[in-house]
């Protein structure tokens, strides 16, 4: 879809929530909440043409195509009798696809074992054959964040890991700002930044990391501390996860 086009149907989607009585959201600049966007089964959310994708407590933001849904008051219903109290918004149909596309990490996620990643010995030796320096581990990673490649979270997750035990970090740090979430690597004793990545990204490897961590989801507001194993072949390395709560979300090292 062109740009131009692009803005129009954005344009139409804005002229159309003032006629019903609706905020106008643009998810393709919004940062999707992933225990919010799992509240709602995939299946019923792509027939209610909805995605939800902020999540405050008990306060779900819903962004939908279209009122005349009838599926929309029962997500509603379903919602309300669990204790939440929902705020629809309407939005675009490719502004929710992007949404969509999101569930598929949420569903590899979820059967994710708890305690151990498994890397295989080949990839760490192909990591270390590609990987000298901070700038090469940059440059895969941006090539691997670019792509709509099918659970993209764990192929990152997997080069992050990979990397840092290619040239010797000691520590990782995950750190969300406003705009984006800095990636920085422990070296010799002094924290070096690698890279920044999305924010929606982020939360997906947040949820990651606290599942084969074996941390809770929905804490936000506590420091969390958890384990896991990285199994190279024969070998197993340990790693300790400390998750804590920021400004702009929890930090992870």
């Amino acid at each position: 879809m062109s740009k131009i086009r692009r803005e129009e149907e954005e344009n139409l989607v804005k002229i159309l929530s003032g006629r019903h009585g609706l905020p106008y959201i643009d998810l393709s600049a919004t940062s999707i909440n992933t225990d919010a966007l799992r509240l709602i089964p995939e299946e019923q959310a792509r027939k209610a043409g909805s995605a939800a994708f902020s999540l405050t407590g008990k306060k779900v933001l819903i962004a939908i195509v279209s009122p005349k849904n009838d599926l929309i008051r029962t997500i509603q219903d379903d919602l309300q009798r669990q204790g939440y109290k929902t705020t629809i918004y309407m939005a675009s149909k490719p502004s929710i696809d992007r949404a969509w596309n999101l569930y598929k990490e949420v569903s590899y996620a979820e059967e994710t074992e708890a305690g151990v990643f498994d890397i295989s010995q080949h990839e760490v030796e192909k990591f270390m054959s590609q990987v000298g320096s901070l700038t090469d581990l940059e440059k895969l990673l941006g090539a691997i964040t670019s792509t709509q490649a099918k659970h993209k979270i764990s192929r990152i997750l997997e080069v992050v890991l990979a990397g840092a035990i290619a040239i010797n970090a000691s520590d990782i740090h995950i750190e969300p700002e406003k705009l984006s979430t800095k990636l920085r690597f422990r070296l010799d004793g002094v924290l070096q930044n690698l890279t920044s990545i999305d924010n929606s990204i982020y939360n997906f490897l947040l949820s990651r990391i606290k599942l084969i961590s074996g941390l809770k989801l929905n804490i936000k507001k506590s420091a969390q501390d958890g384990r896991f194993s990285v199994k190279l072949g024969t070998e197993e390395i340990e790693i300790r996860t400390s998750v804590i709560p920021g400004e702009y979300g929890e930090s992870i090292v």
